[in-house]
């Protein structure tokens, strides 16, 4: 999907996927930043161990408490994201109407909960109707 849309828009990017051990996760980002990478996305389990590996964090990741995107800046300096809650809120859009027991509802994972909590803290009638969540 990544691919298809770099050579779309005629981008020099490659996605690539790596598969990285605990004990190496230290090593991986500080290898992808010392080989200039332009970012990298995170996955279980390391949404969280990697956060003090990095130079910097959004408001959204540093308030969730895990990341899941990685963007070197022009200075070198890796910043840590979080973009599951905003794509979840798009999953709601898409899927308006539709309740926790209907085929197609968002993945609801405890490893997404905290940064779908994060969206829906302000909007409390949407936190009312999917009242599964444990906000905070």
């Amino acid at each position: 999907m990544y691919n298809a849309g770099f050579q779309k828009l005629n981008l020099n990017y490659i996605y690539l996927l790596f598969e990285v051990k605990p004990l190496n996760l230290k090593k991986a980002v500080q290898g992808m930043k010392a080989l200039n990478f332009a970012g990298f996305n995170i996955t279980v389990p390391f949404k969280e161990e990697i956060l003090p590996l990095l130079d910097n964090l959004t408001p959204e990741a540093k308030k969730i408490g895990a990341v899941n995107t990685v963007w070197q800046d022009p200075t070198g300096k890796l910043i840590g994201d979080n973009t599951d809650g905003k794509g979840f809120l798009q999953a709601l859009k898409l899927e308006k109407g539709r309740t926790t027991g209907q085929k197609g509802f968002p993945d609801r994972s405890r490893w997404g909960e905290a940064s779908y909590c994060y969206y829906l803290n302000p909007r409390e009638n949407e936190r009312n109707i999917y009242n599964g969540f444990k906000c905070k």
